[in-house]
């Protein structure tokens, strides 16, 4: 699986709070709540001990450098990615400024799937991007659509 993009990587409950927030304007606390408990329960995949998955997080340098929720916020956030980059089915990579714009990167955040392969090496299933957004999500999945995504 590869997350690419502004939004995607994995957060701390706190940074996820602000950004979910910041990103739905007028929903109430409890839906808030009910997202961030989604997203950071979705986090615990990932060092499951068996079948974890491989996750490769490509996040633009803006990122790094924007700070969401204050300085405490952020210095936890910082944290837990690199932990999380320590991990041996993680890998967390930073797009640079000076790598000038990339379709996968200026798109916005999305999640790459890959499935398993099955006995031959041939994927079981073709690879899917997922993009959410602000009221709905794509699930794209033709050969030209995924390309567009490659990192």
């Amino acid at each position: 699986m590869v997350r690419s993009g502004a939004g995607a990587g994995p957060r701390t409950p706190d940074y996820a709070r602000t950004s979910i927030r910041k990103d739905n304007p007028g929903v109430d606390d409890d839906e808030i709540e009910r997202r961030v408990h989604v997203r950071i329960v979705r986090q615990a995949l990932l060092t499951r001990v068996t079948a974890a998955p491989h996750v490769d997080v490509a996040l633009n340098e803006a990122v790094l450098r924007r700070p969401v929720g204050g300085d405490k916020v952020m210095a936890e956030q910082l944290e837990r990615l690199v932990h999380l980059n320590e991990l041996d089915n993680v890998s967390i990579r930073v797009v640079p400024y000076t790598a000038g714009s990339h379709d996968g990167i200026m798109s916005g955040p999305f999640v790459m799937m890959r499935f398993p392969t099955n006995g031959d090496g041939r994927e079981t299933e073709p690879p899917t991007v997922y993009v959410e957004g602000f009221t709905g999500a794509l699930y794209l999945d033709r050969p030209n659509e995924i390309e567009r995504y490659r990192i």
